[in-house]
């Protein structure tokens, strides 16, 4: 009997559009060398998710499937295969009996890892199962990671010298590469964007910042803070003897063969050097637009601006929203080779190919006006402009965009008609605005609820008040406890709200008459606009996220 294709049985499932599969497959016939499997394709391009391709990979080869996140995990069992075996090939043994073992397999078409278990596990009848590949890697990155860093703090303790005054440096530095090398590998394991290494009166607390909430991991006493900050320094080419004084400093790093870059503050306080790391993404590892969040009109109106030669986009909201890879994103999606791209930034958060950017230094001078006005002798034809913090800037980012460049830059407003206001406060006068500004994107990151715990939950009454909901939306909220699969927080992941309003003629002539934001924001929903807490509403209606998390990342700064 021939076996049925992964593709046949997905669209018999409706997982996928038969116009999405042909689409796939020519990219898989068009790719150099190897062509990529179709499965692990259309998982890349976001057309199904793991689950779903474990399932269909179990109906595909008449095996069970299983979910990892929703089971209890022998980790005894998954210890009778060494780490390196579990890691190459994506396997997991996760329960076992007298005389067999089950083990948790990504491809089912892997006969070498199978034979790899079934050497080694002699003795044993080995029961195969098809589980998502990104689970099976979570675990195996728990299992391990947890029981060596307990061994590495363990060992890293009993190195610490005894009855040493704080400001005495501890000998030797193994235990402090070990730890720190421990801390980066958990936190990228649980995708933390910031670590914090915070001095207390009487301890050292490692904390990380997951989907934008702080979460503890560890603490250590106080005598190890100089080590771990003597390593991170030298790690980040920080000086080790500057105690007193504020510090910035930049490395990368491999995690898990993972090249990271890593930004490092250090901030002297009353209890010691608190230092801050930021793990930043890669230019591989950058979504696009779609990806961060935005609908596909939403996706056309930024991409028609980019194509222009001339205008101005501004991306608005507080800090930690995602700007930065908003902008990011369209510059990489729309910005030919055939075009000169300048970045002015502070600090430069991810190198771009083909892009040249600058890092702004107040400290000699070097700042975001005197970059720009240095810019536009280097024949640009897209400058970005990190910030616009002062009128000078400002002034001359709306005059560039007028005279045959493209601009985009950030501000700090609550939505996009405010930023009309705010540019107006700056000193630029309104007929500039208006015949400058092309596009306003204002956006909020909010949690995305965990698949393995949500289940549906009516808001309150209050909440009902303040969102404005309706029965109908209200019936299709979710909500998660926490589970194993989240680290028990209810969410896995972020993902952006956005709201784009299109500067139209409308819109400018509003501009230009008295740039009240809210006759803007009247105007702009006559053209289509819809406000950020409708669009946040609508993705709780879709499940993408929960009503709690729009009270805290949306409606706190429009209540």
């Amino acid at each position: 009997m021939t076996r049925p294709r992964i593709g046949d049985v997905l669209l018999e499932w409706g997982a996928i559009a038969p116009d999405d599969l042909q689409a796939a497959l020519v990219k898989q016939q068009a790719s150099d060398g190897r062509p990529e499997r179709i499965g692990r394709l259309l998982v890349r391009e976001r057309l199904i998710d793991e689950p779903m391709l474990a399932s269909a990979l179990g109906a595909v080869h008449n095996m069970p499937t299983v979910n990892l996140d929703s089971v209890q995990i022998d980790r005894g069992a998954a210890r009778i295969l060494p780490h390196a075996i579990c890691e190459r090939y994506l396997i997991l043994p996760f329960h076992r009996s007298e005389h067999e073992v089950t083990v948790a397999v990504s491809d089912p078409v892997d006969v070498v890892a199978l034979d790899e278990v079934k050497s080694r596990l002699q003795g044993l009848k080995v029961i195969p199962v098809v589980a998502p590949a990104s689970q099976i890697e979570a675990e195996v990155s728990r299992i391990w990671g947890d029981a060596g860093q307990e061994d590495a703090v363990e060992r890293f303790l009993d190195d610490l010298p005894q009855d040493v005054p704080e400001a005495l440096e501890p000998t030797g530095s193994g235990g402090a590469v070990e730890i720190v090398n421990q801390i980066l590998r958990t936190a990228a394991r649980r995708k933390a964007s910031d670590i914090h290494i915070e001095p207390m009166s009487t301890e050292v607390r490692v904390r990380l910042r997951i989907d934008g909430v702080m979460q503890e991991l560890l603490r250590l006493p106080s005598s190890s803070l100089s080590s771990i900050v003597t390593r991170l320094k030298i790690l980040s080419g920080l000086s080790v003897m500057e105690r007193r004084r504020p510090q910035d400093g930049r490395t990368q790093i491999d995690v898990a063969g993972h090249r990271m870059d890593v930004r490092v503050s250090a901030l002297p306080t009353i209890h010691g050097e608190k230092l801050v790391l930021r793990l930043l993404p890669t230019q591989e590892e950058l979504p696009t637009l779609t990806q961060l969040g935005m609908t596909p009109e939403q996706v056309q109106s930024v991409t028609a601006v980019m194509v222009r030669p001339q205008g101005f986009l501004l991306v608005t909201g507080p800090t930690g929203a995602g700007k930065s890879n908003t902008l990011y994103s369209a510059l990489t999606a729309a910005v030919a080779q055939d075009r000169n791209a300048i970045t002015l930034e502070d600090p430069v958060e991810m190198q771009l190919d083909g892009v040249t950017q600058v890092h702004i230094n107040d400290q000699i001078e070097l700042t975001f006006s005197a970059a720009l006005r240095s810019a536009l002798r280097q024949d640009p034809d897209v400058i970005m402009v990190g910030e616009i913090r002062d009128v000078e800037t400002g002034q001359m980012a709306v005059r560039a965009s007028l005279t045959g460049h493209l601009v985009m830059s950030t501000m700090h407003t609550l939505d996009a008609p405010a930023s009309v206001r705010r540019l107006l406060e700056m000193g630029i006068p309104n007929y500039l605005i208006a015949s400058s500004l092309t596009l306003v994107v204002a956006q909020r990151l909010v949690r995305i609820p965990c698949r393995s715990c949500m289940r549906p939950t009516p808001p309150d009454p209050d909440t009902i008040r303040r969102l404005g909901l309706t029965p109908e939306q209200c019936a299709q909220l979710v909500w998660g406890p926490g589970c194993k699969a989240c680290d028990n927080t209810g969410y896995r992941g972020r993902t952006g709200v956005f709201e784009v309003l299109r500067v139209t003629g409308a819109v400018r002539r509003a501009i230009l008459e008295d740039a009240d934001a809210d006759r803007i924001a009247a105007v702009a929903r006559d053209s289509g606009w819809e406000p950020l807490l409708h669009r946040a509403v609508a993705l709780a209606t879709q499940q993408r996220t929960t009503a709690a998390e729009i009270l805290r990342a949306v409606l706190v700064d429009t209540d």
